[in-house]
């Protein structure tokens, strides 16, 4: 398996999320690696997650939606509650 993160479905919430990152960059590598993954075939298993924030609870259909139309039906796309990693983060 492979899991890519992708924390946003706008390149403005992506950006406020992961810091330092490039939306459109992240999102090119992601539909080159799916590419090229079936092009020779069915693995790894790709799973793309949204870690669910406040800056993206908006998003998380349409993110869903987007990412399930560029993956396989053995692929995992699914989103997940923001981990406090024992209440060391604030919200």
């Amino acid at each position: 398996d492979i899991r890519f993160s992708v924390d946003g479905f706008t390149k403005e919430t992506f950006e406020k999320i992961r810091l330092g990152l490039n939306y459109e960059e992240v999102v090119d590598n992601c539909l080159r690696f799916i590419d090229i993954r079936n092009q020779r075939g069915d693995k790894p298993r790709i799973q793309v997650r949204m870690v669910l924030q406040e800056e993206n609870l908006g998003e998380e259909e349409k993110w869903k939606n987007f990412w399930i139309s560029k993956v396989s039906k053995n692929d995992v796309v699914y989103s997940k509650t923001l981990h406090s990693w024992g209440n060391q983060l604030s919200s």
